[in-house]
């Protein structure tokens, strides 16, 4: 394995999504720089021209201009495509950051509007526009990766994607304190912020170019308009706790933000100070966040779930604040320990949003329909949390007037506390949504769903007996899978090997999902089954979600490394801990195969393992191959006699003899001829060649061994007649080499070629009408026993139907050219 693909292994990525990976970590990166320079700027600025007494009517004017950004935002984003919406995006904030710069070259002492002089009013309308720097740049962001990942794709990457904006932000940060000594001016800083900026638009115009299909015809290419106002979203519960979670997270950031912010503004007052202050801080913020984010986030989400993720801020912040709460009531001079509390709940607050709030938040956008989901994100970022914001800033600007510090920090508590319940109730809708969504998409839903999951409440021991089933099909796949990797050659012989394995897994897969169907609601299994065969990875991504949800921890961890898109290689490590594998060379993994217990692995699967030893580069006549000349089984004992005389005719020749009577049939005769490949048609060819009938070809080749040795051949010299006047024998005849003419009275009403099937057989709806055949050259036939195929029909009823529709189907086409059945 080389460098690329470790690194790839270590950070969870997939084939295939590298290059979106890399774009968006890079945009991600360049738009950190940015928001760097403008947070770090816009507060110190403010702080020191304003004080902490208009931290309030900031937060208020905050709310108004992020609100009209939002307004304008949803009114653009209909009327021109998406590429060029995220563009005109990164231009506009480009302008903004270069008119704030201009502005402090012009700034002066002099009152200008309102008694403000105007560097205070550009650092008034930078700290404004921090909102919007925020809401644009990440609605960029958020939209693009959307579109980009599905919702398991989404789960487990956000978190690091959005990593780069974390390291560019560390180096921002900390560059602050430095960069300060060397610029005249602070505001010079802005010039990086452009440059950033700059290079975000040439990363967006690599992304719309290499994804414009993904990203431009999403919406057009369903056709369908969704309902996406106010008052269509609002009548739903599932938008309306969507709407009151982002609210609740805005409440949260502006009261400990206004928090944090007063009690920094007493302690620093003078403006490079506080700069290099919040520099320093912020960068400590985001090391921890980028630790977090890479290496934590997505393995959090995946193993905690949705909820861990949503609830966990709010729950950490609602203890940080209420020791805040209670050092202030209850200590004399509590000045310290609640700037430290508060300080503490600022980084939690900054640390566990980007790193796992954030990235579970944009979980809940992929559980929408994709025509409504950038709908929905523009409302929220642009409308929702700017109106929550201006609130934020109202209610702050009340208590600062009537109470004190204390009272806002008291009711801080009081909106933590709030924020966990209702995303306890979001968590609680997006599950019913995800069934929802899985219902819209399956066929077969003519039977009404609950919205509440089953727990499968059965009997202790029929749950544990299941359990331990699904487990023994779990082992079975990972061995196959192991013995996947370890067949490195490419032959016919190892390919049909390879093959059957992937034969078993698929049954494997199939077995589980019926035993899961014992102890959870059917039709739940039967939705996730049904979306697994759909071609659509959102499908898939959401069957995977549901099974997330209401799946016992103890098989999530068995089910998902089998069940999500990885390779061979990653679902073993994953399940290593569980069923453990071990890599074996060629011959041995051979050998493997035949001395595994009959009870966990198919008897075809150990002929076909036979049939392999002679294609090793140096075969030898193994001891595995000996001993199965001892086996029970008629298809494992001739296998094994075939691929010794592969390999050493003279070997079996001399050592038939001493093998018991019964052992003999087949053997002693056929085998020993110098011309035994001529003489001896193996059941593992037959099955070969029935596979290659279209009537045939759906059946496992594990099922049609089992009828497939009663075959018998017939050779059929050149113009030899071999059936005549609908010869009512009890055979269905199929041509396997050769030629054959087929005679209605003196006229030629069809020529045959390998793989057709003359003769009679109602419950296929199969029939020759014709009076004689002919062989226009030495032609070989299969006969195959009616009654044996009949008898495998009524054991496998779902087969047969299947084995019916496509004889129907090819009965139709015939009827349509010249009359004759020809399969």
């Amino acid at each position: 394995m080389n460098l690329r693909h470790t690194i790839a292994d270590a950070l969870n990525i997939r084939s295939g999504e590298s290059n979106a990976i890399a774009l968006l970590a890079s945009y991600s990166f360049l738009a950190g720089i940015c928001l760097a320079y403008v947070i770090s700027l816009g507060n110190a600025f403010f702080l020191v021209e304003f004080g902490p007494g208009y931290l309030a009517p900031g937060y208020i004017i905050t709310g108004i201009v992020g609100y009209i950004t939002g307004l304008l935002l949803s009114w653009i984003q209909k009327r021109i495509a998406f590429a060029k919406l995220v563009h005109l995006i990164i231009i506009f904030l480009l302008v903004l950051t270069c008119i704030f710069r201009v502005g402090f070259w012009f700034a002066s002492d002099r009152p200008l509007i309102w008694g403000f002089t105007t560097g205070q009013l550009m650092a008034g309308g930078m700290f404004v526009s921090i909102g919007t720097y925020i809401m644009l740049v990440y609605f960029v962001f958020r939209s693009l990766s959307g579109r980009l990942f599905n919702l398991r794709q989404g789960k487990r990457l956000f978190g690091l994607i959005s990593s780069g904006d974390v390291i560019s932000s560390i180096i921002g940060f900390f560059s602050v304190p430095l960069l300060v000594r060397f610029f005249s001016n602070a505001a010079d800083l802005l010039f990086i912020a452009s440059g950033s900026l700059l290079m975000c638009l040439w990363v967006l115009s690599m992304i719309t170019h290499r994804f414009s299909t993904q990203l431009d015809s999403q919406i057009e290419k369903r056709g369908v308009q969704v309902q996406s106002g106010f008052s269509d979203l609002i009548k739903s519960r599932y938008f309306v706790l969507f709407f009151l979670l982002s609210s609740a997270s805005v409440f949260g950031f502006y009261y400990i933000d206004y928090a944090f912010l007063g009690q920094l503004r007493v302690r620093f007052p003078d403006k490079a100070q506080l700069a290099q202050f919040i520099g320093i801080f912020y960068g400590v913020i985001r090391i921890v966040e980028f630790v977090l984010k890479t290496f934590l986030s997505g393995w959090l989400i995946n193993q905690y779930g949705l909820r861990f993720g949503l609830v966990v801020l709010p729950l950490l912040l609602c203890i940080v604040s209420a020791l805040a709460a209670l050092s202030g009531t209850l200590l004399a001079n509590a000045t310290s320990a609640v700037f430290l509390l508060i300080a503490l709940g600022k980084l939690i607050e900054r640390v566990v949003t980007k790193s796992i709030y954030e990235p579970s938040f944009n979980i809940l956008y992929q559980s929408l329909d994709p025509d409504l989901r950038l709908s929905v994100q523009t409302k929220i970022e642009g409308i929702v949390q700017q109106l929550a914001a201006l609130l934020a800033g109202l209610t702050l600007l009340f208590f600062s007037k009537v109470g004190s510090f204390q009272l806002v920090i008291d009711v801080l508590v009081l909106i933590f506390l709030g924020w966990v319940f209702i995303s306890i109730f979001m968590y609680r809708a997006y599950r019913n949504t995800l069934l929802q969504n899985l219902n819209q998409q399956t066929e077969d839903n003519n039977t009404s769903a609950p919205t509440k999951i089953s727990s499968g409440h059965l009997l202790d021991e029929q749950t544990a007996q299941t359990k331990a089933e699904i487990k023994d099909a779990v082992d079975n796949m990972a061995w196959c899978m192991s013995a996947l990797i370890d067949l490195n050659e490419d032959n016919a012989r190892q390919n049909r090997l390879k093959s059957v394995l992937g034969t078993e897994i698929d049954q494997n897969r199939e077995r589980i999902f019926h035993q899961l169907s014992s102890i959870y609601d059917p039709r739940h299994i039967q939705l996730v089954q049904d979306n697994f065969k759909n071609a659509s990875n959102d499908s898939k991504a959401y069957a995977l979600e549901l099974i997330d949800l209401f799946v016992d921890p103890e098989l999530k961890v068995l089910l998902f490394p089998l069940l999500d898109d990885l390779t061979l290689n990653q679902r073993l490590k994953r399940l290593e801990p569980y069923c453990p594998q071990q890599h074996l060379n060629l011959e041995n993994r051979l050998k493997d195969m035949v001395n595994r217990q009959p009870a966990k692995i198919d008897r075809w699967i150990k002929a076909c393992a036979l049939h392999a030893f002679p294609s090793l580069p140096a075969p030898t006549v193994a001891n595995e191959l000996v001993a199965t000349l001892y086996h029970p089984d008629p298809l494992l004992r001739e296998t094994a006699a075939w691929s010794i005389c592969e390999i050493d005719h003279t070997f079996l020749t001399t050592y038939i003899q001493h093998l018991p009577e019964k052992n003999h049939p087949n053997i002693d005769h056929a085998f020993q001829t110098p011309h035994y490949h001529s003489k001896v048609w193996l059941t593992l060819e037959k099955v070969t060649f029935l596979k290659s009938v279209p009537l045939f070809s759906h059946i496992p080749e594990n099922m049609m061994v089992y009828w497939a040795s009663s075959l018998s051949e017939r050779q059929v010299q050149p113009e030899e007649t071999f059936i005549i006047e609908r010869d009512t024998r009890n055979d269905i005849y199929i041509i396997v080499e050769g030629q054959v003419r087929i005679h209605t009275g003196l006229e030629i009403a069809a020529t045959l070629n390998k793989g057709d099937i003359l003769g009679h057989m109602p419950a296929l709806n199969l029939h020759m009408p014709a009076e004689s055949a002919t062989a226009n050259n030495a032609v070989k036939l299969c006969l195959l026993d009616q009654n044996a195929l009949s008898d495998f029909m009524d054991n496998h009823a779902e087969i047969a139907q299947g084995m019916i529709h496509d004889q129907k189907v090819s009965t139709m086409s015939a009827a349509d050219t010249d009359g004759i059945q020809t399969l």
